[in-house]
């Protein structure tokens, strides 16, 4: 895949970056082969704050229900976040979730959500529900389970955090890495620093960053 391809890359000069996702990090907990660490980030685009949303009139609220009742959960493919959230929050925070993967889009689960087919969608940010579907959290649709933080946020403050739920911290990085520019751990300090400083110099270019304010994303930079 893309991340193997970048860590193998020759000769390791600067002039071979990739633009990843947050996989490589879920794969590395799969996959004890592939290690992350042999990436460097220069930076990111933005921050992705992933949430758990349900059903106003599903059987969970809050993650205490959770726990007491059984709730079915939408997800794409089973490496996918919709899928690994799920599994971690099961796994590590005692919910009783059901997995139901291999949707096709997140149309399907929105609709799945609305017909009252599943109860609970994991693994999308904020930002991309309320750009894509804005209706559902407006009309009151669906409500925020938690989200993937450790501290809860300014802007959901009255929403639980991944962390309070049990599950720990280790899932919040990949939220900073959601998709991080990236270049073999062999580039010089010299080059990466380079790197570095141009990327931030390009998003601090103000018709960037009204573009970055308008969609709601935050920027993320290794600094």
């Amino acid at each position: 895949d893309l991340a193997r391809r970048l860590i193998a890359a020759r000769p390791a000069d600067g002039a071979t970056l990739g633009l990843l996702g947050a996989q490589p990090l879920f794969d590395a907990l799969l996959d004890e082969s592939f290690d992350p660490r042999a990436l460097v980030w220069i930076g990111a685009r933005q921050r992705d704050d992933d949430v758990c949303i349900v059903r106003s009139d599903g059987p969970v609220a809050r993650i205490e229900d959770a726990r007491r009742r059984e709730a079915f959960v939408a997800a794409l493919t089973p490496r996918s976040r919709s899928a690994v959230y799920p599994r971690a929050l099961t796994l590590l925070a005692n919910l009783k979730f059901r997995l139901i993967a291999g949707y096709s889009s997140g149309f399907e689960i929105s609709r799945a959500l609305e017909t009252g087919e599943t109860d609970v969608w994991c693994g999308w940010s904020i930002q991309t529900l309320r750009a894509r579907y804005p209706d559902m959290l407006r009309q009151g649709k669906v409500k925020l389970l938690a989200v993937n933080s450790v501290k809860r946020l300014p802007k959901m403050a009255d929403v639980p955090t991944f962390h309070e739920a049990g599950l720990g911290g280790f899932l919040d990085v990949q939220g900073r890495f959601w998709w991080g520019l990236v270049v073999p751990a062999g580039v010089s300090d010299a080059i990466v620093q380079r790197l570095q400083s141009e990327f931030v110099k390009m998003f601090r270019e103000p018709k960037l960053a009204e573009l970055v304010d308008s969609q709601y994303l935050d920027l993320i930079l290794n600094t």
